[in-house]
């Protein structure tokens, strides 16, 4: 079965503790996102990637203080200070073509938003088709809204989909924990970064079938 990574929106604006929307924990998952990135740059694991490009007019951001806006640090993701190869996807823009090959180089494909749901980007299924993954393993912030949306829009594309316990946070621990409940019975199951990654091959790409 091939697997591939889907990062959530792991911006400086979220994870830095003076970000614009500071998730409470966020640095303690990132010595996780570090072994994550580190796994999918050595074994060429497709890697999708969720990035809020907000503009000030943006409808999420009359309910959550403005973050993550265009152009600014805030809205740097994480994959840079990794120094990741990356392929942005903009919302408004055709979608670039070689985007399989860009897989296959080990090229992260960003998919950028300006709602929460990532699957609101058009051409969120092209990249998912193009990604050639049966099983996500999926991480990031935050676990109640943007992570639970992109769990859940998978589960709804047929992916089998492993979230990370232990790579995970949310803005509201209660509502988090309501979501994580919500995304089991929907049929995600969870794992550790560690139970993950000692059950990747060296093989690029694909997680032994045994481990359910």
């Amino acid at each position: 079965m091939t697997t591939g990574f889907w990062d959530v929106d792991t911006q400086r604006d979220f994870l830095d503790p003076g970000g614009a929307l500071p998730v409470k924990g966020a640095q303690e998952i990132m010595p996780n996102l570090r072994l994550l990135y580190a796994a999918a740059s050595e074994r060429v694991i497709p890697l999708v990637a969720s990035a809020c490009a907000h503009r000030k007019d943006d409808e999420e951001l009359r309910s959550f203080p403005p973050h993550c806006l265009e152009g600014t640090p805030g809205a740097e993701r994480f994959a840079r200070a990794e120094k990741a190869r990356e392929l942005f996807v903009s919302p408004d823009s055709p979608l670039p073509s070689g985007i399989p090959d860009a897989f296959r180089r080990g090229i992260h494909v960003v998919l950028q938003k300006r709602q929460l749901d990532v699957f609101t980007n058009p051409h969120a299924d092209a990249v998912l088709a193009a990604a050639d993954a049966d099983r996500w393993v999926v991480f990031g912030v935050c676990t109640d809204c943007c992570v639970k949306d992109a769990v859940l829009g998978l589960l709804r594309r047929g992916r089998d989909v492993v979230a990370l316990s232990d790579a995970i946070r949310g803005l509201d621990p209660a509502a988090s924990e309501t979501w994580i409940d919500r995304m089991k019975k929907q049929g995600a199951r969870f794992r550790t970064t560690r139970e993950v990654l000692s059950s990747l091959p060296r093989s690029a790409g694909t997680l032994k079938g045994s481990q359910r």
